[in-house]
């Protein structure tokens, strides 16, 4: 069994050429979309070379055949991102989640996808231990999403809990404590006191 999956992985590299080659000067989008479902069924496989160069070619399709910037493009970016973080190529990861923001700020009644884009990009920045970056992506994807659904929405409120998270890194407590004590304000009104919520945001505070 063990020596029939080699072969199988053995054999994906031509696969992939094969593929690519098929659809080579095609830009439709329904071949782009063929092309990361391959893209993601690598990734989910954990082939992540693999991966990526399907992912940049279906990125590629999309953009001839959608346009620079346009909307339907964004899954292809996301997609991306993941692979790069995966692959530890910081940098390029970082330029398509810039790249991602662009995308849904330039697109009307996108907003809150960009609030959670830049969430998204806060959280890769916290991962590595960027604070002040994450920090200005949360507070402008909070503002976002505050306004959008008010204050004891749960996104709001996990927004918070993140933000809470880097005052704590970097040893700002009482910075930390307001924040957390808002959250908590939220999730009491949202879930109720003895929530499970409730109650991991108060061993926070502690």
């Amino acid at each position: 069994e063990e020596e029939k999956n080699n072969k199988t992985k053995a054999h994906k590299p031509g696969m992939l050429q094969q593929v690519i080659s098929t659809f080579e000067g095609s830009s439709s989008s329904p071949i782009s979309r063929s092309l990361l479902y391959l893209a993601k069924t690598y990734f989910a496989e954990e082939n992540y070379e693999d991966a990526l160069e399907l992912a940049k070619h279906a990125f590629e399709k999309e953009e001839k055949a959608s346009g620079k910037h346009n909307i339907d493009t964004a899954i292809f970016i996301e997609t991306l991102c993941s692979i790069f973080i995966k692959l530890g190529k910081y940098s390029d990861a970082e330029n398509h989640f810039k790249l991602l923001v662009e995308v849904y700020e330039k697109t009307p009644g996108k907003h809150l996808d960009a609030a959670s884009a830049k969430e998204s990009f806060g959280d890769f920045y916290k991962l590595q231990c960027l604070f002040s970056q994450a920090e200005t992506l949360y507070k402008q994807a909070l503002v976002i999403k505050e306004h959008a659904y008010g204050p004891d929405d749960s996104e709001v409120i996990s927004i918070k809990h993140k933000i809470s998270d880097i005052y704590l890194s970097q040893g700002r407590y009482t910075d930390a404590e307001s924040i957390l004590k808002q959250a908590i304000e939220g999730i009491e009104k949202t879930f109720g006191d003895d929530s499970v919520e409730t109650v991991a945001l108060l061993k926070s505070l502690a």
